[in-house]
Parts: C-alpha cells; sequence; structure tokens
C-alpha cells in the first residue's frame, strides 16, 4: 500500500529548511521517498514536501506517526507558522496538533488499513 504525505509551508521558508526536512525523513523506515513542493519562477507560491510512504498495511499508521513526528519536529524548530500537513483528503493545520485533530486524523487512517 502506498500513502503519500505533503507538508506545506507558508511563504519565505526556506529551501534550505526544505532539504533539512527531506533529509530527516529518508532516515525514517517505511519512507520509499521525498521531494519537493514549489513553484519556480521570481516569486514562490508554494514550498513544501512530499513524503512517498511504502509500509505493508500492518505497519502503515506507526511509520505515518513517526513521519508526522519528525515534521512536527522540524517545524516547531525553526518556529514556522502556518504549515499544514495533508495526509489523504485530510488537510491539518500543524498549530492543531496539540489538540486531537491529528489523533483523529491518525485514527482514521488506521481504520482504513
Amino acid at each position: 500500500m502506498e500513502q503519500i504525505v505533503t507538508l506545506t509551508l507558508p511563504k519565505g521558508a526556506s529551501a534550505p529548511f526544505v532539504r533539512d526536512v527531506q533529509d530527516a525523513l529518508s532516515a525514517v523506515a517505511g519512507v520509499a521517498g521525498t521531494g519537493e513542493i514549489g513553484t519556480r519562477g521570481l516569486e514562490v507560491l508554494t514550498i513544501g514536501v512530499w513524503v512517498k510512504l511504502a509500509a505493508e498495511p500492518h505497519n502503515l499508521h506507526d511509520v505515518l506517526i513517526e513521519v508526522v513526528g519528525t515534521l512536527c519536529e522540524r517545524v516547531r524548530l525553526r518556529g514556522i507558522d502556518g504549515a499544514k500537513l495533508t495526509i489523504s483528503d485530510m488537510v491539518v493545520e500543524l498549530a492543531d496538533t496539540r489538540s486531537d485533530v491529528l489523533a483523529r486524523a491518525l485514527a482514521s487512517l488506521k481504520a482504513q488499513a
């Protein structure tokens, strides 16, 4: 089973930060690949990271938790506000991670596996 998770960052996020996130995620077991989301040109409209997970259905939830934890940690360390996490068709503001929003999103994915 393949799952794509994306982290969309607010305007002003740097390319070195995106590379740092990609490097951190590449070390997570169950991550099949990462890449940059971005528009090229004079004005960057969107920047972010996509993460392709290649985990078996029985451990997809565990891999997602590790990936989400890594993303949240990196965003918080840099003090970035306005980051959004997309898992399947759910979009979660990372500012909501202290509430039950993210937990419900992950629980919903576990139920689908």
